[in-house]
């Protein structure tokens, strides 16, 4: 069984290449910790084969890539690939019940930022006209000016996050966090990849 892939966003068919309209179901490189699936295909004039996958910008090159139409072994499926292709209308069958290791989707993590998101907002919690604490990561910082001339602003000097960094919201992060340290969005926040 194979699936029909997509056509390229842009011109592939350059110096000899062709496109392709279809290839395996799934594929992986062997440094790849999960089974992706082939969104576009191009064969070259030098007789390489390239596919392009749905999660990302990676392309699987025949050769040094193990295609296959059912994986059997323990590697995962990629669960951004099998959602993207399902949603673009292609039918793939049930990895997560035929497929031992299932299907595998992990979102970016949110990680500690160099930089304390505090520093960047107008507010913060007054202390006195010099000093403001930082509502993201609860430090005492200097108060100063920002801005140009006709754009000016005060705003707590940029410093690296303090120990108490406030878990960001998994939606928006630090941009909406008020006063009282939560997003204004009210969902619950998610814990910082160590």
């Amino acid at each position: 069984m194979t699936i029909t892939l997509e056509r390229q966003y842009t011109i592939a068919e350059r110096n000899g290449a062709t496109v392709l309209t279809s290839a395996p179901m799934f594929g992986r490189t062997k440094r790849m910790s999960r089974w992706h699936v082939p969104r576009t295909g191009t064969a070259h004039a030098n007789g390489r084969i390239t596919y392009g996958v749905w999660c990302s910008a990676t392309y699987l090159a025949v050769g040094e890539a193990l295609l296959t139409d059912e994986p059997d072994d323990e590697i995962p499926v990629c669960g951004t690939c099998v959602g993207r292709a399902q949603g673009a209308g292609h039918v793939l069958p049930v990895v997560e019940v035929t497929h031992a290791a299932g299907v595998v989707f992990q979102p970016r993590h949110v990680r500690r930022p160099r930089t304390c998101p505090g520093a960047k907002r107008t507010t913060w919690h007054p202390v006195n006209v010099r000093v403001g604490r930082c509502i993201a990561c609860l430090d005492y910082m200097p108060i100063r000016g920002k801005g140009g001339a006709y754009n000016g602003y005060a705003g707590l000097v940029a410093h690296p996050p303090g120990p108490d960094l406030l878990e960001p919201c998994p939606l928006h992060a630090w941009d909406r966090i008020d006063l009282e340290g939560r997003c204004s969005c009210g969902h619950p926040s998610v814990p910082l990849t160590p």
